[in-house]
């Protein structure tokens, strides 16, 4: 496992229509480096896993006895090949037997094992890469800077349901400004040195129970290192109807924002910055109003609750309680702040 340099991760479930693309963006790099692409498929129900199965028959070579080989376990069934072509490419594809998201079994330890590289990238299966020096831009700068833990491009956003593209909204970015705004990081279009993952998980990650991934990851890297970003586009951010960060359930959306918050209580207290969780709860009830407005939904009795158990109850919010609780407060917010929306 130590001959690739650079182990990209997949997971992916009920991707097919567009896991092809995500797919065709790994084997299009072009590197002075071998590298490989672990794909996980977690028991799709679309039809992904026969999807992947055709493309991996396709493009890769599955007869080529030094290389190829196939495991299975009660969990999944392994394939590992090089593609026909590109020689730096190799594909590890675990096709999961059964969901292990809906039970709450890590996948972690399937990846693992691929794990031993200089170098980690990231991209979910509804997102793709489009710049086919990617990786190779991103690994030249962390090699000849090793105090960047990580580089990090543009991407653009394709909205699946309006079939509109836009920039996205990555910059230049660090701890401070992580902790206290916006994460300014689009996580398909990131590389970073696997020994600072890898101490992540040791020193961080152990009983968490946040509903993010990658936004801790990028405050602890930018903790411990600097962050380079390049301005230009390497890849496409599907905004689909659903997701983690993007969910028509309000209670969904309301939990992402506050697992967000704890985040950053978490770290601001591991690195000493405890002066501002009061900060960190203002902005936490602002985030929750907003929600409540966006989505057209009373959470006003959450908001109280939130403010009260974190001392930030004031005038401001009491009012805002009562003006968000009726849908003539909202819309009035609406009309008033169209910008916003």
């Amino acid at each position: 496992m130590n001959y690739f340099k650079v182990h990209v991760v997949c997971m992916t479930y009920n991707h097919s229509p567009y896991i092809v693309e995500t797919l065709n963006g790994f084997t299009m790099q072009k590197t002075s480096f071998p590298y490989v692409c672990v794909v996980i498929d977690d028991d799709s129900t679309d039809g992904e896993q026969e999807v992947i199965k055709r493309y991996i028959k396709e493009n890769f070579d599955l007869d080529d006895p030094t290389v190829a080989r196939n495991e299975e376990t009660d969990d999944y069934i392994l394939t590992f090949a090089r593609h026909k072509t590109n020689h730096n490419c190799f594909f590890a594809v675990l096709y999961l037997k059964y969901n292990h998201y809906s039970i709450g079994k890590s996948k972690n330890p399937y990846y693992e094992k691929w794990t031993h590289t200089k170098y980690r990238a990231l991209c979910e299966g509804d997102d793709y890469w489009t710049d086919p020096y990617k990786l190779q831009k991103q690994v030249d700068y962390l090699e000849s800077h090793p105090e960047c833990g990580m580089v990090y491009t543009q991407v653009n956003l394709y909205d699946q349901g309006k079939s509109i593209y836009r920039k996205g909204w990555a910059a230049q970015t660090d701890f401070e400004d992580l902790l206290l705004n916006s994460n300014k990081i689009i996580t398909l279009a990131t590389c970073f040195r696997r020994d600072l993952y890898d101490a992540y998980h040791t020193e961080v990650v152990a009983d968490k129970n946040w509903k993010m991934g990658d936004f801790p990851l990028w405050l602890y890297i930018s903790h411990h290192s600097s962050l380079k970003y390049f301005d230009e586009i390497t890849g496409v951010y599907r905004l689909l109807p659903t997701s983690a960060s993007h969910n028509p359930d309000i209670k969904k959306m309301r939990d992402f924002l506050v697992s967000t918050y704890e985040v950053r209580c978490f770290f601001a207290k591991q690195y000493g910055r405890e002066n501002l969780l009061d900060t960190f709860a203002i902005n936490e009830v602002n985030n929750l109003f907003r929600l409540s407005v966006q989505k057209d939904k009373n959470i006003s009795g959450f908001i109280y609750r939130f403010a009260k158990s974190h001392g930030v109850v004031s005038i401001n919010t009491l009012v805002k309680c009562l003006l968000y609780s009726t849908k003539v407060g909202r819309r009035f917010h609406r009309k008033k702040y169209p910008s916003e929306w």
